[in-house]
């Protein structure tokens, strides 16, 4: 785990980063945002059976697979 310092020297060099220009890059930083953990159900929706959907879809469509 990264210290505090380091992590606030990590803030201040990312607001130096430039934002991506092409679609390539877009698309790439687009997918960074897609691999943090967070809630995906809406509302009242139970996360119970989301998470038996999620399962059935994956087992059909194989996602890790190249």
């Amino acid at each position: 785990m990264a210290s505090e310092k380091k992590r606030e020297a990590n803030r201040r060099n990312a607001k130096l980063a430039p934002a991506p220009k092409t679609t390539l890059s877009k698309a790439r930083s687009a997918m960074n945002m897609a691999s943090l953990p967070k809630p995906i159900v809406i509302g009242d929706e139970d996360p119970r059976q989301f998470d038996i959907l999620r399962a059935k879809l994956e087992g059909d469509f194989n996602p890790g697979s190249t």
